[in-house]
């Protein structure tokens, strides 16, 4: 008889480190942490954790990141694209673009190519 695959549950980085620095199991059991995996994070070691420059950041900042990155993508995007730009072939010549490369300027909006 197959058992039921248990999803194991994920908690906060952010709270794993403040029950290692605080060394208090209380601030997660109240949050709805089992006592025995608040306690396990006492005696283990500080696994690195990649973090966010952006985590702090305010909504308008946030923005103008997003717009940052999408300006960089354009611009990496072109510059993939030279290679298969053709050079003097007519029309019927061209090849079409094994590349198809879309992007997007608002999570609304549908892809469109570049």
């Amino acid at each position: 008889m197959p058992t039921a695959a248990r999803t194991q549950q994920r908690y906060d980085h952010r709270l794993r480190n403040l029950v290692q620095r605080t060394g208090d199991v209380t601030v997660a059991t109240n949050l709805g942490v089992p006592r025995s995996t608040a306690r396990g994070w006492l005696g283990a070691a500080s696994t690195v954790v990649v973090g966010l420059d952006v985590a702090d950041l305010t909504e308008p900042e946030l923005r103008q990141v997003v717009l940052k990155l999408r300006r960089r993508v354009r611009k990496l995007t072109a510059l993939l694209r030279l290679p298969y730009c053709p050079e003097t072939r007519s029309s019927e010549e061209s090849a079409p673009n094994p590349l198809r490369i879309t992007a997007f300027d608002h999570p609304n909006d549908a892809a469109r190519p570049l």
